[in-house]
């Protein structure tokens, strides 16, 4: 083994790090190259998209258990029919109570656009990161200007579709957010009841508890 061959592998063992994050780098691009080379739009699929959900770090991951809940926009939105009745169809299915006594608030922030299929990106005007909104929040694995920049994510180029993004979040007594997750995609379906539906159900599926950013279709 002559001397050159040494100090490289020297080197190797020296920077593990540097060499986790060019494979990370690596990985990630790949993955994003592949995701936008083919449909996100599923055959038959009446709205698609990706979610995730959080617990507060003092949680440690123990799903937060609730029995009842006032429902509420988030800030100084304004109420939404819409929404609140989606809310509380699904939480029924829950045996969730809604109860304006109630000690948790689940808040909600709902957003829909049409937008045309060659618009990248889900076609929603918010902030490009949208991890914080005020002291003790929580931020989900979502990323507006991570999941629309520049990329045609979402599918055909045949029809008009919605654009759409959904937040839950439960605060308790103290107006701290204790859970919240997300939704952003698009939709064929054109009314907000009709989005909200089958999109409700997507996060209280996991109402609680924590979950990774994935994809999903219904």
């Amino acid at each position: 083994m002559n001397d050159a061959t040494t100090h490289y592998r020297t080197q190797l063992r020296a920077r593990p790090f540097g060499l986790v994050v060019a494979l990370a780098l690596a990985l990630t691009i790949g993955l994003g190259t592949g995701a936008c080379s083919r449909s996100a739009s599923p055959p038959g699929a009446e709205l698609w998209g990706i979610a995730s959900a959080t617990l507060a770090p003092e949680r440690h991951d123990a799903p937060v258990v609730v029995d009842a809940l006032r429902l509420a926009p988030r800030n100084a939105d304004r109420h939404s029919f819409e929404v609140e009745a989606a809310l509380t169809r699904s939480l029924g299915f829950r045996h969730v109570e809604i109860s304006p006594l109630a000690a948790f608030t689940l808040r909600y922030a709902w957003h829909a656009v049409p937008v045309d299929v060659s618009d990248d990106g889900p076609g929603l005007l918010l902030d490009g990161s949208i991890g914080q909104h005020g002291r003790g929040d929580l931020g989900v694995g979502l990323d507006l200007g991570l999941f629309s920049g520049g990329n045609t994510l979402w599918g055909s180029k045949t029809v008009r579709q919605t654009g759409f993004f959904l937040e839950l979040a439960i605060e308790d007594a103290g107006t701290k957010v204790i859970w919240r997750s997300r939704a952003e995609g698009r939709s064929r379906l054109f009314t907000d009841a009709d989005i909200l539906k089958p999109l409700v159900p997507v996060l209280l599926a996991h109402l609680g508890q924590s979950l990774r950013a994935h994809r999903f279709s219904r």
